[in-house]
């Protein structure tokens, strides 16, 4: 505990330095104003008390650095590090014995974007280590990486490939992902696969649907398959979202006992900057979860979040808990600030007042809004 507050000081220190130097924008385009480069970050202090554990756990979860480059319109590339990889997790202290294995677990995106133009079959192409696209990943908990379903709902961390098709080829259908990924984190052979489906039904409604075919790589011999189907509506203000989404599992590497998963919740603006949220989580023969709360925007880049929870676990003693996590967001040219409206500004931005439906109905793939909504936003 001595430990990770020093760290988590120096690290906003030196992100710090890095955004103020990527706010001038003529510091981020380079070759005659052809190439663009930006930086962005997001750092996370996360402490959870509960009563198995005499003491509270901390950690960097969800914290990152990310550089963004554009070599023309059509070409995007992004590397991002993960924070939390760099630490010796026992210590929480960085890692001084690092080796190359170490540095590929830091990656946790690294890939290139080919955005074609409209017209085409194939809207854009996505090469590299990055997240495929699987479930809605919808949740507004604060600490949304404690969560047992979130190793379920994404696919992460692995050298893939993926498409977006086109909304004129899809006809009855709003966007379609296919993605073919190595199940290892470690390898580059392409033996798994996923697809994705949106729908907009209805003026504030979406229904989203997806399936992955996961190769074992592990003692395991038998394919692993998910299954997801969710759905979310907002209010006309958007001050009110809510969700379900439920998992179907066969042969889960994880959760071997468990054949499906539930999740459903809302989250509502009850003050300016402030969202409460209340979420139910089933996990079948493993636990269930309820909890309640609430996200508070202190500035544009500052978020507190408070999370309190019960776990009810299956053949175990059941888990109060209790949990805050304090998120400073560096954004630049090419990312928004992490809040879009907060406590300590007047008046409140019109972009708020009149939300976006495809803000609010997107769904998840990167790290670009990630605190405000709880989980990474796809590009």
């Amino acid at each position: 505990m001595n430990t990770i507050k020093p760290l988590f000081i120096s690290l906003l220190f030196i992100v710090s330095i890095g955004n103020n130097h990527a706010e001038d924008k003529s510091d981020t385009k380079l070759l005659g104003g052809k190439y663009q480069l930006n930086f962005d970050a997001e750092i996370n202090y996360n402490i959870i008390k509960n009563d198995q554990d005499s003491d509270p756990i901390q950690s960097l979860k969800g914290s990152y650095l990310r550089l963004t480059g554009r070599p023309s319109r059509m070409i995007k590339a992004v590397i991002l590090l993960k924070i939390e990889n760099l630490l010796d997790k026992h210590k929480l202290e960085f890692n001084a014995n690092a080796d190359l294995e170490d540095f590929i677990d830091w990656l946790e995106h690294a890939y290139v974007v080919f955005e074609l133009n409209p017209g085409n079959k194939v809207r854009a192409l996505t090469i590299g280590k990055s997240a495929m696209p699987f479930s809605s990943r919808r949740t507004h908990r604060p600490l949304y990486e404690e969560s047992e379903l979130y190793s379920l709902q994404n696919i992460e961390e692995v050298f893939g490939v993926f498409i977006d098709l086109d909304e004129e080829l899809l006809a009855y259908f709003d966007q379609i992902q296919l993605s073919s990924f190595a199940a290892d984190k470690k390898s580059f052979h392409l033996d798994s696969a996923s697809v994705k489906v949106k729908k907009y039904i209805l003026d504030n409604w979406m229904i989203q649907f997806s399936h992955a075919e996961i190769k074992p790589f592990k003692e395991k011999k038998v394919k692993e398959r998910r299954s997801s189907l969710g759905f979310i509506g907002f209010s006309e203000d958007g001050d009110l979202v809510a969700w379900i989404e439920g998992l179907i599992m066969n042969n889960s590497q994880e959760y071997a006992k468990s054949d499906y998963a539930v999740s459903i919740g809302f989250s509502k603006k009850i003050l300016k900057g402030t969202d409460i949220v209340l979420e139910y989580m089933r996990l079948d023969n493993e636990l269930s979860e309820y909890l309640i709360g609430a996200k508070v925007a202190l500035t544009k880049n500052w978020l507190l979040g408070l999370q309190v929870g019960h776990k009810i676990k299956t053949g175990a003693k059941n888990a109060p808990y209790a949990g805050l996590t304090l998120t400073r967001g560096f954004e630049s040219d090419a990312y928004p600030p992490l809040n879009e409206d907060w406590i300590f500004k007047n008046p409140a931005p019109s972009s708020f007042e009149n939300p976006d439906e495809e803000q609010i109905f997107n769904d998840y793939n990167d790290r670009d809004i990630s605190s405000f909504n709880s989980t990474p936003q796809v590009d």
